[in-house]
């Protein structure tokens, strides 16, 4: 199953997953953004790009929650039930 395959099957089966899209290929960076990748990182990327994508997400779906450590710290108290 190729990469735009798998985004295809996400955006179906899993419409609330966010999906990030990496490639070597500016072809298969447009496949995957037309098959609803959110973001489209090529290669090879830096990790503070990755990291900017995830915490653009986190604040999308938790306002005031500008890191990943504060947005997981939330998830797991929640999933404790605290």
């Amino acid at each position: 199953m190729s990469g735009v395959e798998v985004c295809n099957f996400l955006r179906v089966q899993f419409p609330d997953v966010y999906i990030i899209g990496i490639s070597g290929s500016s072809s298969a960076l447009n496949e995957l953004k037309d098959a609803g990748a959110h973001v489209c990182l090529p290669k090879p990327f830096r990790l503070d790009e990755l990291e900017q994508a995830v915490q653009k997400r986190i604040r999308a779906l938790r306002p005031g929650s500008d890191d990943v450590q504060s947005y997981m710290a939330g998830k797991e108290a929640s999933s404790a039930g605290i």
